[in-house]
């Protein structure tokens, strides 16, 4: 995928590799008049846009980028008017259309704790530094009974889920994530899935041959990963078809299943 095609996900591909997430927003506002989104990672802002268009006044939508270069509200404005979402006469009467900031996402988030009833990440978190680090800011910032939910890597799709299941849990394949016991690799779905709070979940196909797996958090009063950093890789330094930063960490200790 492109860094034109990220910036450019709307709320199809934001339904889709994270498996229905605008139901998730559906169901709460059924008993709640208001709801308050983040996009970590937003680009161009396209899904931000589809939700507000989707639900209206109901939510409340912050973007966040690292830069300038990956979107700006100049480039949703005028991705959104492209897409057919908004005119530019509808835009100027919205009040409640969404935000872009810029941040390091690799250090503390600027937001108070429960700050967001749902939070989203799409093909973001491969870039960052200290995953682990940024699921626990992730957790602090979403209210209770919040929902994130967090594309984690691509895979390559086989007869059904299970054998996909299965296969990654053989290989220990992961781009971006390494767990290890002194000398032994640990299989990161089987740790992640014994992790109050935290499951491992199949998104829909991406294509004919790729699916999506992502990182689904419920709000907990602290998430526990029993995980020491140890250090990151830039995958693009070792070969020009790698990218993203792989993280490596160490156990703490014999983990307790949760």
């Amino acid at each position: 995928m492109t860094n034109q095609m990220r910036k450019n996900r709307g709320l199809g591909e934001l339904d889709s590799y994270l498996e229905n997430f605008s139901g998730l927003i559906k169901n709460k506002l059924k008993y709640q008049k208001k709801v308050k989104i983040l996009d970590a990672g937003c680009g161009y802002g396209l899904a931000m846009t589809g939700l507000l268009k989707k639900f209206g006044n109901r939510i409340e939508v912050i973007g966040y980028n690292k830069n300038k270069q990956h979107g700006t509200i100049k480039d949703l404005k005028r991705m959104s008017i492209k897409r057919g979402l908004f005119t530019k006469e509808d835009i100027k009467k919205i009040k409640n259309f969404p935000k872009i900031i810029y941040l390091n996402a690799e250090k503390k988030l600027p937001f108070r704790k429960e700050s967001f009833d749902f939070i989203y990440c799409l093909h973001s978190v491969y870039l960052y530094k200290d995953k682990i680090e940024f699921f626990k800011e992730v957790n602090r910032i979403l209210k209770k009974d919040g929902i994130a939910r967090i594309s984690f890597f691509e895979v390559t799709m086989l007869k059904n889920k299970k054998e996909v299941f299965d296969n990654l849990r053989k290989s220990n394949r992961n781009h971006f994530l390494e767990i290890w016991n002194e000398t032994k690799q640990i299989n990161i779905i089987d740790y992640f899935n014994n992790i109050k709070g935290i499951e491992i979940k199949f998104g829909k196909r991406k294509s004919k041959d790729h699916a999506i797996i992502y990182l689904e958090i419920k709000k907990q009063p602290k998430l526990n990963f029993n995980l020491k950093f140890v250090n990151s890789v830039n995958m693009g330094l070792i070969a020009p078809d790698k990218y993203g930063i792989r993280d490596i960490y160490s156990l703490n200790s014999t983990p307790k299943v949760l």
